[in-house]
């Protein structure tokens, strides 16, 4: 096997290319994740439901602007608009 060249057709190449996901698609996707996690544990523990759901919630925005606005900034100092689930 020593020695053996593989050789990738461009259109094959291309393709792996626009199939891989970003790193804002793969921290979105893990952002999601971890909101349904919370969910999960606010379904089933009620002395952490208000809690877990609010989690939740900022993971879904913070998914949100990643995909969105992958280079944006927060700007913490302002108080920002209460989250519109609509």
């Amino acid at each position: 096997m020593r020695g053996r060249v593989f050789m990738l057709d461009s259109t094959l190449i291309k393709q792996m290319r626009d199939d891989m996901p970003t790193h804002a698609q793969v921290a979105a996707d893990l952002l999601r994740a971890a909101a349904t996690f919370f969910r999960n544990i606010a379904d089933t523990n009620q002395e952490l439901k208000g809690q877990m759901e609010t989690n939740a919630e900022t993971y879904d925005v913070i998914a949100k602007l990643v995909e969105s606005d992958p280079q944006g900034e927060l700007n913490l100092d302002e108080e920002q608009p209460a989250n519109d689930q609509g």
